[in-house]
């Protein structure tokens, strides 16, 4: 608990700064962040968080499944882990991770699509965090098939535990 303050005011500035720079990149269709003001919720975030964001970002990806599967294999550096909220950067990928056990209706209700992830941004210095999003064009991916059997990779099906915590300096730490 020594450090709990910086570590919350270090993760919700650098998440405040990821949302904006996803929110610029191709092919991100949304960002999720409470105080954007373009989130559902803003004013009520607002009012509630005192101004305050967060750690946690989602955003949705154009391309469905195709371009997730594509975002998934270029994330070298960033950990995929079922659960959030950790000292080092985690991304979920809630279809099938959290809310697999839901119908695809279900999920496209509550807003989780394909192309969808949480990110409980960790304490890494902010542009490099930032650069390690490789949010791949859609001119790559090869667009979902609906008729395909072909099964996702691996890391979209079940996403492993951390083993391994990387070190302070190969995630930015001060």
């Amino acid at each position: 608990l020594y450090s709990f303050d910086l570590r919350y005011d270090r993760c919700t500035a650098t998440a405040a700064r990821l949302g904006a720079a996803l929110a610029d990149m191709p092919g991100v269709l949304r960002v999720l962040y409470p105080t954007r003001s373009d989130h559902p919720d803003h004013n009520r975030s607002v009012s509630l968080l005192g101004g305050e964001g967060g750690h946690m970002v989602s955003f949705e990806l154009a391309g469905g499944r195709a371009q997730a599967n594509a975002f998934v294999r270029a994330a070298e550096g960033l950990n995929f882990a079922p659960t959030l909220g950790d000292i080092a950067t985690t991304i979920s990928h809630p279809e099938t991770s959290s809310h697999r056990a839901l119908t695809p209706e279900a999920r496209g209700e509550i807003g989780i699509t394909p192309g969808f992830f949480r990110i409980s941004v960790g304490c890494e210095a902010p542009d490099a965090l930032i650069s390690a999003f490789p949010v791949p064009p859609l001119s790559q991916v090869t667009p979902d098939d609906p008729t395909s059997t072909e099964a996702p990779p691996a890391s979209l099906v079940t996403f492993d535990p951390i083993v391994t915590v990387p070190s302070a300096s190969s995630v930015g730490l001060m």
